[in-house]
């Protein structure tokens, strides 16, 4: 009688932490770059340009397919390998191709020979068909916070919400344009692992030192801006963003030695001058809460299989 009692208890337990991992793992896959993850820079291609003067990038470059000029003036700096879909001239003699990530903000980054590898004629179609989607995934999902035209500093408080998208935290905007201050998102008593994506679907624009920073825990690789407008976007003047850039339809226009991404830069058309620098934090945020609950799913499982021998 004992057993009875307890088996149908323990199969809710297991079915209720089921629903938590099912839940978690759905946050977790809510968004992924699929094939485009692994790219500090990724010029998608399709009529689009790839113009440097002075840039410099930690982490692998991709060039997409497509007829498209490739401009490389100035230091072209890649600590990582370059992966091009043609057979694109990618080290000119005025090059140095490689650079010191450790040169701060604000100074000129001294570069010294490149050690990556160049690979040319790299099959990219997939992972060009896979940053669109992501775009397109991203701009689907239900807002959490409607903020209309962002045009000052403000703080976003994550916590005074319950994403409707488990694990994933939708700020949807109109147009972007933050000329100073900060656009600070603190992360302070979300899950470990949470994604944060805003959604623009006008102009972006970061200048004069004006910046999308982070606080309470929250981590450069857990969020994503998603710019749909085919608008030019434009970060500069010490301006920083915390945070990866999806710009499938647009030219991303950054320039200057003290502004920065902490993140990808992904876009149709790349416009980066005057030592811009991307530090390549990869959007791929640890699964952490579907992790522990798969865990407790362990011996929950193994107390039913027993308890259902026993029964038998």
């Amino acid at each position: 009688m004992k057993m009875k009692t307890n088996l149908p208890t323990l199969f809710a337990k297991v079915l209720l932490v089921s629903a938590l991992v099912a839940s978690a793992a759905n946050g977790w896959a809510a968004l992924t770059l699929g094939a485009a993850a692994p790219y500090a820079v990724f010029q998608l291609g399709g009529g689009g340009n790839f113009n440097i003067s002075d840039a410099f990038i930690n982490g692998d470059v991709a060039f997409g397919p497509g007829n498209y000029n490739t401009s490389l003036g100035g230091n072209f700096g890649v600590n990582g390998n370059i992966y091009d879909s043609g057979n694109r001239s990618i080290l000119v003699p005025a090059n140095a191709v490689g650079w010191d990530i450790s040169d701060p903000l604000g100074s000129n980054p001294t570069t010294f020979p490149f050690t990556g590898t160049i690979f040319h004629n790299v099959d990219l179609t997939q992972a060009v068909a896979d940053a669109r989607a992501a775009s397109t995934t991203a701009l689907g999902l239900p807002p959490d916070f409607n903020l209309g035209a962002v045009g000052g500093p403000q703080t976003i408080a994550l916590n005074s919400v319950m994403p409707i998208t488990p694990g994933v935290y939708v700020i949807d905007a109109t147009t972007f344009h933050l000329s100073s201050g900060m656009f600070v998102l603190d992360g302070t008593g979300i899950p470990t692992g949470s994604q944060v994506i805003i959604n623009v679907t006008g102009q972006f624009s970061l200048t004069g030192g004006g910046s999308i920073t982070l606080a309470g825990g929250l981590t450069a690789n857990q969020v994503l801006v998603n710019n749909t407008t085919t608008q030019a976007a434009s970060i500069t003047g010490a301006s920083i963003l915390q945070g990866s850039f999806l710009g499938p339809n647009l030219n991303a226009q950054f320039n200057n030695n003290a502004a920065a991404v902490y993140g990808q830069v992904i876009a149709q058309s790349i416009q980066f001058s005057s030592h811009f620098r991307v530090y390549g934090e990869l959007f791929v945020p640890e699964p952490a809460t579907f992790a522990a609950a798969a865990l407790l799913l362990i011996p929950l499982a193994a107390s039913a299989l027993r308890m259902r021998r026993k029964s038998n």
